[in-house]
């Protein structure tokens, strides 16, 4: 897959968040995953950080995308953001207490490889939490 448009779009995207109803919606959407998430321990780890919005305000540690223009935004937010992808974690076995995985694995060549790679990384007994969006287009 071409991570060209990510790159390109960085700024867009990531100024989607900022209007007021979608900063509502993103309210509600930290309000779900943040429980979810807390209830493993640290250090967590983001699937497809971009721009470092979830990863900001969740409080995660690490993040791995492959698009270099967001992954600077994810940087000067405080996520020690690496470019990688799904499928291939730089991260040793057993690494992370908690991933979050919000709306990436519609983008990804391999969900199944990447779900792989995250039960890799995490700690006995850790958790994924796993956002998805499903839109019907008619």
């Amino acid at each position: 897959m071409s991570y060209q448009a990510f790159d390109t779009h960085a700024g867009e995207y990531d100024a989607w968040y900022d209007s007021e109803v979608e900063s509502t919606i993103f309210a509600m959407e930290e309000d779900c995953l943040r429980p979810l998430l807390n209830r493993h321990k640290r250090p967590y780890l983001e699937i497809g950080v971009g721009s470092g919005r979830f990863g900001e305000t969740l409080g995660i540690e690490y993040g791995v995308d492959p698009a270099p223009a967001p992954l600077r935004m994810a940087v000067s937010r405080g996520i020690r953001a690496l470019k990688a992808t799904g499928e291939r974690l730089p991260f040793a076995d057993g690494m992370f207490g908690g991933i979050l995985i919000a709306l990436t694995l519609c983008f990804v060549d391999d969900p199944a490889s990447v779900l792989q790679e995250a039960r890799r990384v995490l700690l006995p007994g850790g958790g994924l939490v796993l956002e998805s969006l499903s839109i019907l287009c008619l």
